[in-house]
Formats: structure tokens, sequence, C-alpha cells
């Protein structure tokens, strides 16, 4: 599925493994991370399809509802942490 969105993921991935030297392992983490997060804003907090998302709909609402749904889930701290900071 292509949107706004994924071309901008793809680039920041590439700068941190190829500008940061960030692991292709942990770009990988954050990539999953991402799309979940894409998931979530899609079919819990938007209710629009992911294909019409654009970094506009992210505010600092959508980023402590994804937080608490991830809470909510089970997901530890380190990996709420890492989503995060993906």
């Amino acid at each position: 599925m292509e949107d706004a969105v994924r071309p901008l993921i793809e680039r920041f991935l590439e700068h941190l493994v190829l500008e940061r030297g960030l692991s292709e392992h942990t770009a990988t983490a954050y990539r999953a991370d991402l799309a979940r997060f894409l998931a979530f804003l899609s079919r819990e907090f938007l209710d629009r399809p992911a294909d019409g998302l654009a970094p506009a709909d992210v505010d600092a609402l959508a980023v402590r509802s994804f937080l608490a749904a991830l809470a909510r889930d089970g997901l530890g701290r380190r990996s709420q942490g890492r989503a995060l900071a993906a």
C-alpha cells in the first residue's frame, strides 16, 4: 500500500542507516514500529485508510494514544520506548 507517508519513512530509515550508522536490524524494528503506528492511526485513531494519511495527521495526542494502546496490548516499556523513538 503506497501513500504519502511511506516514502518519507523509507527515506528516514535510509538516513538513519547510511548517515547515522543505525544497524539494519534496528532499522527493520523501526520499520515494523512505524507500520504498527500507521495501522493504529488508520484503524483506531483517525478511522480512515492508511493511504490517506499525511504527516500532518500526527500530533501529540496521536502519539500518546498510540503509546496507551501499546501498553494496553501488553507491550513492554522498552518496546514502547523503541516505538516512540522510531
